[in-house]
């Protein structure tokens, strides 16, 4: 699910709902990448990263887990919050289409540990690059309820989140 071109990680597989209107919404992607060297001592995967969007920013979420400086687990946590996403004002969906270029990505306190203390918080990342084809989502047992407000959007399996 995850794929690598220099100097970028892809993921595709997006799930989720996305509210246009609000700016709010959560996208999950499927796929790992998997690091290794140093004699074994670094061995860090990073996998099935979550989009939390929140207005005018978003987290970063990732199933981590990494080793330390000795190869004993450090970390193993299913979601862990590693990166605050400060996203450009006003999201727009253009053509059924969500794209966020270069969102600004910095280290969260959690986001040390998934890294084994490589970093500090606040550390930047690279920038979030997302592209998330958009498409209404029915829900038969809510189409006879009456409505209240906007419609979520799903974001199905549609191209990339890459950093």
């Amino acid at each position: 699910g995850a794929s690598y071109e220099t100097p970028q990680f892809r993921w595709g597989g997006a799930t989720g709902t996305f509210d246009p209107s609000s700016g709010t919404g959560s996208v999950s992607f499927d796929g790992q990448v998997h690091f290794t060297g140093h004699d074994g001592l670094l061995d860090l995967s990073l996998a099935q990263p979550t989009v939390e969007f929140e207005g005018a920013t978003a987290a970063l979420l990732l199933d981590a887990r990494s080793t330390d400086m000795e190869g004993e687990v450090a970390v193993d946590a299913a979601q862990e919050w590693v990166g605050d996403v400060t996203l450009p004002g006003g999201l727009q969906v253009d053509d059924g289409t969500l794209v966020v270029t270069d969102a600004a990505t910095t280290l969260t306190n959690a986001g040390v540990t998934a890294f084994a203390g490589f970093y500090e918080a606040g550390d930047e990342l690279d920038a979030l690059r997302l592209s998330l084809s958009l498409a209404d989502c029915a829900d038969p047992e809510a189409a006879s309820a009456p409505e209240e407000g906007p419609a979520e959007t799903a974001a199905p399996a549609s191209p990339a989140f890459w950093t």
